[in-house]
């Protein structure tokens, strides 16, 4: 599973288009770029509160999960 945040830019914007595989949660302020076996079941969460435990923050948290920034 991985979990990109990449709201904006040029690298995030060219993987949205030309990559099927990765999707984008809907969140509307921590919007995370997905790819994986959990991807499709992230992208569809409609999540009110973006640190609950039905969250990607929650997802990782439960998870153990890392996350990287590329800047």
């Amino acid at each position: 599973m991985c979990l990109l945040s990449g709201s904006t830019g040029a690298l995030a914007n060219w993987i949205l288009k030309n990559r099927p595989e990765f999707g984008r949660t809907a969140h509307p302020i921590y919007s995370l770029m997905v790819w994986g076996k959990d991807a499709k079941m992230l992208a569809n969460l409609n999540n009110i509160d973006a640190f609950e435990s039905y969250s990607p923050f929650g997802y990782m948290y439960k998870f153990d999960a890392k996350m990287a920034f590329l800047m």
